[in-house]
């Protein structure tokens, strides 16, 4: 009977608090009513990135007026409809920006070419750390859970597929997601909450968590400031990909700086030279260089950033390419595009790069050489440890066309041998050879060629990696062309840099691909050793999906596909690299398995790990298992490792305590 009554008196206590959130909100609705309308007009503005950019604005403006207006005066206990209305512009601002939950890093440790652009240096932009996050509070009359026994805790699991994740995200210690928020409400309640607690919780929330105002202004700003320092990458892009016709990764300075001559007939001359300074003494710039030169140019003008526009078009119009260089270069883009691809989707494996490196060549000098035949290799550099009288160094051939195969693939080339590949190696610059017969220092791995095969035109070309550093060369050569006239030309020297260059993107990409294997190797037998308990373990690399590859635009095919990307439209694929058993032998796959979503339903956990970068535990066929995502440097999930228990429920504690 006390039972009851008592439960009447908490039934009549919530209809009470209803009642008064409805009176307190009453006073609100006029001004909320105009609020929504307004916020109704800006959402229509924001169909564009410059429009969507001067709403955001106009919202500041306004918020920073409300702060005035209410100074002195306690924040809000529980989120007011006004809120409700800013948040629903902010939608907009985050399908460009990927969320405010998750800030946006425009930086990709891979590609060099995905490097963020420099911020003025007198421009604040505010960022919410996990301090500002400490300001977060919650109100005082939030309602307060009991505290949970012992028992009701240690039955709480991992949730299962019930979250439905639907955009991906990278782990964050300060932020949640979606997804990743139900994945927590659901691990704190465990798998079968009773709905008095599940209420409890969503009360709690609702009314306890309160948005401080300069919070909410640091959002809107740090939304503005990605917001505008994306479309400045992407107009900046696009300027780059115009001008590098040929696809080779770099441009000419000294173009640059003749067109840039131009602007205000030449009237800017010291905000150019000024700019020039920050440059390294290579002539040629890559992408990355491109932006941050045009970028600084655009700050050291008189009106700062408000010349980038300008600036903008003027390069875009500066240059014109005819039909026939629109149509090579397009080509020549998409044969490149493809070694980027087959480092991407070829499970951690250097030979479908190899392959594609040959088949660019190939093509191209069937298309745009005139028929050339042609032979080509690549050689890696290696520390020259055996016999290092001759050389700190060697060259060891590590791909070669069918032709040379037999002559050259896995040869080492000293320095102290004829050639001209040592010193392409330390200038870093490529050497082209017209006539390779008239030459006379050119090392032939054939020596059974006959005098009128050795005239040909030989090109080598450095391979570097993120840090400009030489680690290989690339050669190609006519020796087997049976044309009178077999040189080189210009634009096709052009193309072989743009070969090089993605075929270093492509294996710096699965080397660090490899060394991640290498790694959760040794952790394997770690974990068998200090958890016997442990069944099976496994294994998996996250790889964009193929098809989304393919159906990308040409410009973006043109580097490393970021993973974020292809976890936010869940276009990616599982592949099955190592795998243990119970007595803890390793398996290395050397044909890994493609796990897909739609034809895994009961590894759907494998994918929700990916998809929240988070543990997940889930039972599956039978056994209890538990997923650890391996993540980069921007809190992405590259690859998981899947333990499984058996028949457990639960690893024992001191097990337990080992493996996490």
């Amino acid at each position: 009977m006390r039972r009851k009554v008592a439960e009447e008196k908490e039934a009549i206590a919530e209809e009470k608090e209803v009642r008064a959130d409805e009176k307190e909100t009453a006073a609100d609705e006029k001004e909320i009513a105009a609020e929504e309308k307004e916020t109704a007009a800006e959402e229509k503005e924001t169909a564009t990135d410059e429009k969507e950019t001067t709403t955001v604005d106009k919202m500041v403006g306004e918020s920073e007026k409300e702060s005035t207006e209410k100074k002195g005066m306690e924040p809000e206990s529980k989120e007011t409809k006004e809120e409700k209305a800013t948040n629903e512009t902010q939608e907009k601002i985050d399908e460009q920006t990927e969320g405010l939950a998750t800030p946006i890093t425009t930086t990709s440790k891979e590609c060099e070419d995905d490097a963020t652009l420099a911020v003025e240096d007198n421009e604040e932009i505010p960022v919410i750390t996990a301090t500002d996050r400490a300001s977060v509070t919650f109100a005082e009359e939030a309602l307060l859970l009991k505290e949970k026994s012992k028992s009701d805790l240690t039955k709480t699991q991992t949730p299962t597929t019930r979250s439905g994740s639907v955009v991906a995200s990278a782990f964050d210690e300060n932020y949640l997601n979606v997804s990743q928020f139900v994945q927590l409400i659901e691990l704190f309640l465990g798998d079968e909450p009773n709905k008095q607690s599940f209420d409890q919780v969503l009360r709690y929330i609702k009314s306890g968590y309160v948005e401080t105002e300069e919070e909410k202004l640091a959002r809107l700003k740090k939304a503005r400031h990605e917001a505008m320092t994306a479309k400045r990458r992407t107009l900046l892009d696009l300027v780059f990909e115009k001008w590098d016709n040929d696809g080779s990764g770099y441009l000419e300075l000294d173009e640059i700086l003749l067109v840039l001559g131009k602007y205000k007939e030449n009237m800017e001359h010291e905000a150019i030279e000024k700019a020039k300074k920050t440059l390294s003494k290579d002539d040629k710039l890559s992408k990355r260089e491109f932006r941050k030169f045009i970028e600084t140019i655009c700050r050291s003008l008189p009106g700062g950033e408000v010349n980038f526009e300008p600036v903008i078009e003027f390069l875009t119009t500066s240059v014109e390419r005819s039909y026939t260089e629109r149509i090579r270069g397009q080509a020549r883009k998409k044969w490149l595009a493809q070694i980027i691809i087959a480092a991407e989707t070829g499970g951690a494996s250097m030979d479908p790069v190899y392959k594609a490196v040959f088949q660019a060549l190939y093509k191209d000098a069937e298309s745009h050489g005139n028929g050339k035949r042609i032979s080509a290799n690549v050689a890696l550099l290696e520390n020259n440890e055996g016999n290092p009288s001759r050389g700190t160094h060697v060259l060891r051939y590590s791909a070669t066309t069918q032709d040379d195969a037999g002559f050259m693939l896995g040869k080492a080339l000293y320095k102290d041998m004829k050639g001209i590949s040592f010193a392409s190696v330390e200038s870093g610059k490529p050497i082209h050879v017209p006539r390779v017969k008239n030459h006379g220092n050119i090392h032939f791995w054939n020596p059974d060629r006959y005098e009128e095969e050795r005239d040909g035109s030989l090109i080598v070309v450095p391979l570097k990696n993120q840090e400009k550093r030489v680690f290989g060369l690339m050669g190609i050569d006519t020796l087997a062309d049976p044309h009178a006239k077999s040189i080189f030309l210009t634009h096709e020297i052009s193309f072989f840099q743009g070969v090089a260059k993605a075929f270093s993107t492509a294996f710096n990409h699965v080397d660090i691909r490899r060394k991640t294997l290498r790694i959760a190797e040794s952790a394997l037998s770690w974990i068998h050793r200090r958890s016997p308990s442990v069944f099976e373990i496994n294994v998996y690399m996250v790889e964009p999906d193929e098809k989304l590859l393919q159906a990308l635009p040409l410009k973006d095919k043109f580097k490393i596909f970021p993973i974020k990307t292809a976890l936010k439209q869940q276009d990616y694929v599982l592949r099955k690299m190592i795998t243990t058993n119970k007595l803890g032998q390793v398996t290395v796959h050397p044909k890994p398995l493609r796990l897909e979503r739609k034809d895994n339903l009961f590894r759907d956990y494998l994918f929700r790990c990916v998809d929240n970068s988070e543990t997940v535990t889930a039972d599956a066929y039978g056994e209890r298992h538990t997923s650890f995502p391996l993540r980069d440097s921007d809190g992405h999930a590259v690859a998981i490792i899947d333990i499984s228990i058996g028949q457990l429920r639960q690893l024992p504690s001191h097990e337990n305590k080992e493996i996490l």
